[in-house]
């Protein structure tokens, strides 16, 4: 497993497009849209490669030394395999060399357990983003 930066405007970054969208949208009977990618051009995007497939991926906001973590999507078949904590772990590190010192972002309830062993603890309220609830996970 490789795990590298995805630059936008790349075929890896619209291989990232089409795993978000499988993994986060189409389960909720809804479609990526341009809300959920405005800016991005402007924001790390990181990614496990299997051979030249894409696995898994992550977005990271960045403002000062904090960074958002969001839209973290691995692919069905590849879940279980520690291949998101790994990648999560690799963006992290990234990051952390660019001097960010904080990260959180809005998990889903039924992915909390992963964020949790993943060393992020929950903070504030619950809370409904894309029509389910979410937590505020900070590390």
């Amino acid at each position: 497993m490789i795990f590298r930066p995805i630059l936008p405007s790349t075929p890896e970054y619209s291989a990232a497009l089409a795993l978000r969208d499988e993994v986060l949208r189409k389960p909720l009977g809804m479609k990526l849209s341009a809300h959920d990618t405005a800016g991005e051009e402007s924001q790390q995007h990181f990614g496990a490669f299997d051979g030249e497939r894409l696995v898994a991926c992550v977005v990271a906001r960045i403002t000062g030394d904090s960074a958002q973590f969001r839209q973290m999507a691995v692919a069905e078949t590849e879940r279980g395999r520690g291949i998101g904590k790994r990648l999560l772990l690799f963006a992290e590190e990234s990051l952390a060399a660019q001097g960010v010192r904080k990260f959180w972002l809005n998990a889903r309830l039924a992915v909390l357990p992963f964020y949790v062993a993943c060393g992020y603890v929950a903070v504030g309220e619950v809370f409904t983003e894309v029509t389910l609830p979410h937590q505020r996970m900070e590390k």
